[in-house]
């Protein structure tokens, strides 16, 4: 016979096997719901990091381009510059060119990520990946990211061609 001990008399005042089961799983599916908390906040800030250094390489890819545009342009900003130009109107003008640049990218981003906010309900992946959504807060807080990345971007190079000396640039 056996010896009643805590665990049996505990068992047999929960109710039996499926009593003891039904707790057994309850406390496994408590667990993983906190575990899966826990990888959803893992998975957010490894998202926010990525789309940072997204915006970074966004904007080292505007300055390259505005670094191109002034070298291509030096003889024109000398004219300018010989014909009494502010340093003002250069940088503005640049930036002006950066912004532009800037708006393109962005608005093609922003139409890219919708597209595929759009088509990727019907390929049915819901359940293991879940619903992508465009959030208009991120979407703004990005937008003025871009933007002042763009503008500081663009600033540098419009910068150096409004310091290039008249005689120097038409060389």
């Amino acid at each position: 016979m056996r010896k009643a001990t805590k665990k049996n008399a505990l068992y047999a005042q929960s109710g039996g096997v499926s009593a003891v089961i039904n707790a057994s799983a309850a406390g496994v599916i408590d667990a993983c719901m906190k575990h899966r908390s826990r990888i959803g906040r893992l998975y957010a800030g490894r998202d926010g990091i990525v789309g940072a250094l997204t915006l970074v390489v966004g904007g080292i890819g505007v300055s390259n381009i505005m670094n191109v545009v002034v070298e291509e342009r030096t003889k024109e900003i000398g004219i300018k510059m010989a014909l009494g130009a502010k340093r003002r109107y250069v940088i503005g003008q640049f930036l002006v060119e950066t912004r532009l640049i800037t708006v393109v990218g962005g608005i093609a981003g922003f139409l890219i990520s919708w597209s595929i906010c759009a088509v990727f309900p019907s390929l049915g992946f819901q359940e293991f990946i879940g619903d992508p959504r465009i959030s208009f807060q991120v979407a703004a807080i990005t937008t003025t990211i871009l933007g002042a990345i763009g503008l500081l971007a663009g600033y540098f190079p419009a910068r150096a061609a409004a310091t290039l000396r008249p005689v120097e640039a038409l060389r």
